[in-house]
């Protein structure tokens, strides 16, 4: 009769077979990648690829792709060694559907928003000066540089001249209208973001201050005479309006940073191997 020893001998080998047969079959697939004991295959890595309308053949983004399966498989691996439930396929399927990420993506995503909360949520503070250190580095806030215009638009240039030494001369806004040739339903452009003119139009403004006329500016076969009205700050908010933005932003950094530093430390206490 067979000792303990020998039958536990037996097992062992028959393990080590069947592993080995698991991972030359891996090989002559092709590993991409090894996350411990876990396996990336060529295929699957393809199939990602596939699923994200991206071409296998481009090795730069197969290589982020891959990056992103393994950091989805280390998140998984350490979600399940805190005895963490699965994402449901409810939420995965929320996540997708408003994303457009992959069901893994989405999946890693859920995973890593309760690891966040367990590991960094209640450490996150943040102060009032950090908002406004915030607030006055996003210029966006104060506004755009904007202008409240009103414009000719000529068919040659030689009215757009013509209207313009009118305007120059400091007459009417009907009188040199009168002389253009322009359309006056065309005249009225109201207050506009200098950045959402046409290049050459906001070339010619950048500089101009409240009463100056502009132009001739061609665009294309019309020539355009601007008379600036005002010159401001336009669609401003409030440090008040947006604090509460604000905060949940910096929150959210603060915490994917926490989150990345301890995914740093976890990288370093696991096997990862690369092999595309």
């Amino acid at each position: 009769m067979p000792s303990m020893i020998s039958r536990s001998i037996k097992l062992v080998c028959i393990l080590v077979l069947l592993l080995a047969g698991q991972l030359s079959a891996a090989m002559l697939e092709g590993t991409v990648a090894v996350v411990d004991d876990h396996v990336i295959l060529m295929s699957q890595l393809k199939s990602r690829m596939q699923q994200l309308k991206l071409d296998p053949a481009d090795a730069a983004l197969s290589e982020q792709v891959l990056a992103q399966m393994v950091r989805e498989r280390i998140i998984a691996e350490a979600y399940t060694e805190l005895g963490l439930p699965a994402p449901s396929a409810a939420q995965v399927g929320d996540v997708v559907a408003k994303t457009g990420a992959s069901p893994e993506e989405a999946s890693a995503y859920l995973m890593q928003m309760q690891l966040m909360n367990m590991m960094v949520g209640s450490r996150v503070v943040v102060t009032d000066r950090m908002v406004k250190d915030y607030y006055d580095a996003h210029p966006e806030y104060a506004g755009q540089d904007s202008l409240k215009l009103r414009q000719l638009v000529c068919g040659d240039e030689a009215r757009a001249l013509a209207a313009r030494k009118i305007l120059k001369a400091g007459k009417d806004f009907d009188a040199a209208l009168a002389v253009s040739g322009a359309d006056p339903q065309l005249t009225e452009v109201g207050w506009v973001g200098l950045a959402e003119l046409a290049p050459e139009a906001a070339a010619a403004l950048k500089k101009a201050r409240k009463g100056e006329v502009v132009g001739p500016v061609q665009l294309r076969d019309t020539w355009l005479v601007y008379l600036v009205e005002e010159r401001d700050l336009h669609g401003g908010r409030p440090l008040e309006e947006v604090r509460a933005e604000i905060v949940k932003t910096l929150d959210e950094q603060h915490r994917q940073a926490a989150f990345e530093y301890w995914y740093s430390s976890t990288i370093a206490q696991r096997y990862i191997g690369v092999y595309l």
